[in-house]
């Protein structure tokens, strides 16, 4: 080969490995990241384009406050007619929370009241608006004349507590009760009677009306040897009929007169077992007597039987007046053809009995009638024929 052409391909292969060498020596580099990022549009087109809805309006809800209870009853005096009262509903749980409302005079009845409170659980008292007399009044855990003490009432959401009846804490020269100061400060509690002390004897029975429900009655134990020897009682309300009552009286054997008169109606109560007087109980120490049974007294057509009056003025004396009643009523039918039958005076729960007689026998069945001298009201059996020539009957 010519020299000339060997240098020339010595020349091309040197050539060639420092080309090679400059190659690997030269690091790769990615242009991507100094590129900028492709532009991307936010909007869509217009055809596509979307409106958000119109928000409406949203009423603002309050929040629903605890639902309240109804506290409700009758106020009653120790005597007919109420006067104008505060009555107090405060909490057990925080004695700094009460409720109150006031009350006019009522001449009638009971005065109804009723309070809207929150659930919780409450005692209920209350005082005469006037000074004088001066009333304390108290709902309380019994009826007895010795320790008594004021009820917790527990009032529920939404309901209504009812016959949370208020009665005077006086008794008989004594208190029954002592009750706290008005929570607002308007009134103190009467203290100046000191505090009923157990006695031992013990009157237990009934009290009844013509008809239910029985209304609360002021009830006298009166001693019939020493009149100035009396106790007093006020029975509640109920509504089946019949109040049942144990009455604290003294400590010494002695016959009593129980009587008393309705605090709604006025009329008399009193005890009899014949309709033709009072009839006395005796009551001796730590003696419960047999139950007795303490009725209505009214005018049907006339009182067969007087009641006193009351021990501490309360109410006046009731008379009776059946005698004149007949004689007025013999004088008005002077020309009926019934008048020349006998006049037999029974009070109500007498018993009229008897005989009816035929000439001679045997005796035929009879319809024996009795009815008043007013012919407002009356009774009648069927007797039975038999041959003994008289058949017996008697009419309640």
């Amino acid at each position: 080969m010519h020299p000339s052409k060997i240098l020339l391909a010595l020349m091309m292969l040197i050539m060639g490995l420092v080309t090679a060498c400059s190659a690997a020596e030269t690091p790769t580099t990615d242009t991507t990241e100094d590129l900028p990022a492709p532009a991307v549009s936010t909007k869509a087109p217009a055809e596509e384009a979307v409106v958000a809805p119109t928000a409406e309006p949203v009423d603002e809800v309050e929040p629903e406050a605890a639902a309240n209870g109804t506290l409700e009853g009758l106020i009653h005096n120790n005597w007919p007619g109420v006067v104008a009262a505060t009555i107090y509903a405060v909490s057990t749980t925080d004695n700094t929370v009460y409720f109150s409302i006031d009350t006019e005079d009522n001449p009638g009845g009971g005065t109804p009241y009723s309070i809207e409170l929150p659930a919780d659980t409450y005692q209920v008292y209350g005082f005469g608006i006037a000074a004088d007399p001066k009333v304390n009044l108290a709902h309380t855990d019994s009826n007895d004349q010795v320790g008594r003490t004021l009820a917790t009432v527990t009032i529920q959401a939404g309901e209504t507590t009812a016959d949370i009846n208020l009665y005077p804490t006086e008794g008989n020269d004594c208190r029954l009760l002592d009750i706290p100061p008005a929570p607002d400060g308007r009134y103190t509690p009467d203290t100046g009677a000191p505090i009923c002390a157990a006695a031992g004897a013990t009157i237990i029975g009934t009290v009844s009306g013509q008809a239910p429900p029985t209304e609360s009655v002021r009830l006298y134990a009166v001693d019939i040897a020493n009149p100035e020897n009396w106790h007093l009682m006020i029975t509640p309300p109920t509504e089946d009929g019949v109040t049942d009552i144990e009455f604290t009286v003294g400590t010494d054997t002695a016959d009593y007169l129980v009587f008393g008169i309705g605090l709604e109606t006025n009329q008399y109560y009193g005890y009899t077992e014949d309709f033709e007087a009072l009839t006395p109980v005796v009551a001796g120490k730590d003696l419960a007597i047999n139950p007795i049974a303490i009725r209505i007294h009214t005018e049907t057509p006339c009182y067969a039987f007087g009641i006193p009056a009351a021990p501490d003025g309360a109410f006046a004396a009731l008379d009776a007046n059946c005698d004149a009643y007949n004689a007025a009523q013999e004088a008005a039918n002077a020309d009926n053809p019934l008048t020349n039958i006998p006049v037999i005076n029974k009070g109500p729960g007498g018993t009229i009995s008897g005989q009816v007689c035929a000439q001679a026998p045997p005796n035929p069945p009879y319809a024996v009638y009795v009815m008043d001298q007013g012919y407002g009201s009356w009774a009648f059996q069927l007797v039975n024929g038999n041959t003994a020539g008289c058949a017996d009957f008697a009419i309640q």
